[in-house]
């Protein structure tokens, strides 16, 4: 793979960045004791969910070449399981000392504390590291549904409550969730069918056993290019450089607007300069255009705006969907 870093006078001042912040042991910004990093010591970066698709593989690349920046090896592990809440508990219970980062999508930390009815960590207390990564939702339709944009499917939407149908990739997932603010706000009624995994949704979408799916660009480029669905919507505020003629929701229906994102977060009461310091070497690393162009294959567009946005950003989605949890009743144990 193509070295990615950006020249030896870069490296060289991170290395040193590095070495000296691990060598600083002493009173943070708030009197408490800064934790230091051995700079021998690996950096893990768990994360929660299975090896493969976008949320395994992005960390791996980013991890690759902080490496380097940080001075120190960085490790990426799988813990899946539970909707990813026992990777992210597992974090949530690490030391503070910057050795141990999360890799996580939005809903796991804005989404799943709304859907179960006891979890062994708080989310919002994670200490925010930095979005990675952005990446589009978009609304598939089977081929065969008969409508060509948003504004007939939802035509058609509202003189046949109940006609229609959707597939998730499982109860309370990114799918069902997005689906039930959109039909909310669209004031229209189709049912739900759960599955197992977006694999599995997306099989019988394209069979034409279901209707419609919310799903994310990277997991349902490969059923777009095939042809076998149609792509109807795009989530986001912008309509996709690639795909101009297909609208965006908010085109049709004003204020809808969401999309996803990767992101690193620290354990609970991880000093700032612990967190700052990965922040700057991330933002490093986003900025690489070998970096950028990788995303951009993947229809994902680098982010690193850093952990007060991060902080607001999960605040603000968190509160979003509370209330679609609570108002369609979705509970998960």
């Amino acid at each position: 793979m193509t070295d990615m870093t950006t020249g030896e006078n870069k490296v060289g001042s991170f290395k040193a960045f590095a070495l000296g912040f691990v060598m600083l042991a002493g009173v943070d910004m708030w009197g408490g004791s800064v934790l230091a990093v051995e700079p021998t010591k690996p950096i893990r970066i768990v994360v929660p969910f299975a090896p493969g698709g976008s949320i395994d593989t992005i960390p791996r690349l980013i991890g690759e070449r902080l490496s380097p920046l940080l001075g120190v090896p960085v490790i990426v592990e799988n813990r899946p399981g539970a909707g990813g809440n026992i990777g992210a508990e597992l974090v949530y219970r690490a030391p503070p000392d910057g050795s141990t980062f999360l890799a996580t999508p939005m809903p796991l930390l804005a989404v799943n504390p709304h859907l179960y009815s006891s979890l062994r960590f708080e989310p919002l207390k994670f200490e925010p590291v930095t979005v990675v990564t952005r990446y589009p939702i978009v609304l598939l339709a089977r081929q065969s549904l008969g409508v060509s944009d948003i504004g007939e499917l939802l035509d058609f939407a509202r003189k046949n409550p109940g006609k229609l149908s959707y597939a998730s990739q499982g109860d309370g997932a990114v799918g069902h969730v997005v689906f039930e603010k959109f039909q909310h706000d669209a004031k229209i009624q189709a049912v739900h069918v759960p599955y197992k995994g977006n694999g599995p949704a997306l099989s019988d979408l394209m069979a034409g056993h279901v209707d419609l799916m919310f799903s994310d660009l990277i997991a349902g480029m490969p059923a777009i290019q095939s042809g076998r669905v149609k792509m109807l919507a795009v989530a986001g505020e912008t309509r996709l450089t690639a795909y101009p003629n297909v609208q965006t929701i908010a085109e049709t229906l004003p204020g809808f607007v969401t999309t996803s994102w990767i992101g690193i977060v620290a354990p609970p009461k991880t000093p700032e300069a612990i967190t700052e310091r990965v922040a700057t070497a991330l933002k490093a690393v986003l900025g690489d255009p070998a970096i950028t162009s990788y995303l951009e294959k993947l229809y994902a567009a680098p982010a690193g705006e850093g952990r007060q946005a991060m902080r607001v950003e999960l605040d603000s989605a968190s509160r979003v969907w509370a209330d679609v949890v609570r108002r369609a009743n979705i509970r998960l144990e």
